[in-house]
């Protein structure tokens, strides 16, 4: 397996705790955000099904900057990928940047490699995404997006993702967050459609 480079980041869509205003003071005392998060995904080539698990921890290294990691393992069940088990690992770094004091936004870059049955490669990612607080409990995880391609272009991994979601934070440290979301091809064709629950952890 190829050794994983940690240079990159995201995440994902549901670390909106990082991103809450309100709860900027808490980054330099709790400086780790730890998610566990859980989903389905539908196929729109083959009707097949998925169902993903991930977990995702964040440092932040101050000045807007974060580094992090990141594990996602999905099994599809049905279509074409009888019962095919993939699993994904990343390191990656992002930058968060504040535009008012309910409007942020947060862009990263990820390194990974992808585990499968078919051969393991390795890939990059590329994220973005704004967040809006609502009121101090609620915040709009409002556009969501993901391109990710293999190194070697001939694994055929090049997908663009798009979604959106909402954080509701219990308190300083814990947050609860939706998300759903739209998978495209190469060629912007509608691949899958898929959702995630996710709870976050600060510490």
């Amino acid at each position: 397996m190829r050794k994983i480079l940690f240079v990159s980041t995201f995440l994902v869509a549901s670390l909106a705790s990082l991103a809450n205003p309100s709860l900027a003071r808490t980054t330099a005392e709790q400086p780790n955000t730890l998610s566990v998060g859980f989903g389905p995904e539908r196929s729109a080539v083959d009707t097949s099904d998925s169902y993903k698990g991930a977990i995702v921890w964040i440092r932040s290294i101050g000045s807007g900057f974060s580094l992090g990691a990141q594990a996602e393992s999905f099994q599809i069940q049905g279509g074409r990928g009888r019962n095919e088990v993939r699993t994904s690992f990343e390191g990656n770094v992002g930058y968060r940047q504040p535009l008012t004091d309910s409007f942020s936004v947060r862009l990263g870059a990820g390194v990974g490699e992808r585990i499968q049955a078919r051969g393991n490669f390795g890939y990059y990612a590329l994220y973005a995404r704004t967040d809006y607080q609502l009121i101090p409990q609620v915040t709009l995880n409002l556009g969501q997006y993901r391109y990710r391609n293999a190194f070697d272009t001939t694994n055929r991994f090049e997908t663009h993702q798009v979604g959106a979601g909402v954080t509701w934070h219990m308190d300083t440290s814990k947050s609860v967050g939706l998300r759903i979301y739209r998978t495209y091809n190469s060629g912007w064709e509608r691949q899958s459609d898929g959702g995630a629950l996710v709870y976050s952890v600060r510490f």
